[in-house]
């Protein structure tokens, strides 16, 4: 059973279901997770076993345990898909309004993409 340690990360417990994507620029190429389970929790760490491997991850924010992670956890298949697309949508948004330097958005549109930001506008400024 799963417990919220926080908004990000989840606590596991022995038989949880998880799924582990590959950082390794090979394996990435794939683009698929793999379906794990989770077989130890310590203290510390917890274990994962997916395929023929059992990778160590930390409890508090389960990175993978490695000088350099190989791997990164999602609690769900839906997680995994919403990081997808998380990413996606965060990088149209970053080059609308980084690389572009034109926005196709009128006064009124910016201003309520900056009231969702929580930005306020300065009237103050000449």
């Amino acid at each position: 059973m799963k417990k919220e340690m926080s908004v990000k990360h989840p606590v596991y417990s022995v038989g949880d279901e998880v799924y582990v994507v590959s950082l390794s620029f090979i394996d990435r190429v794939k683009g698929e997770p793999i379906q794990g389970e989770v077989t130890k929790v310590g203290r510390k760490y917890f274990y994962v076993k997916f395929g023929w491997q059992t990778e160590r991850f930390y409890i508090k924010d389960n990175r993978h345990d490695r000088y350099s992670p190989m791997y990164r956890l999602f609690p769900s298949m839906q997680a995994f898909k919403d990081h997808v697309a998380y990413g996606k949508l965060f990088g149209k948004l970053q080059q609308a309004f980084v690389y572009s330097g034109v926005i196709n958005a009128d006064l009124g549109q910016l201003r309520q993409i900056a009231k969702i930001l929580g930005i306020e506008e300065n009237d103050d400024e000449n």
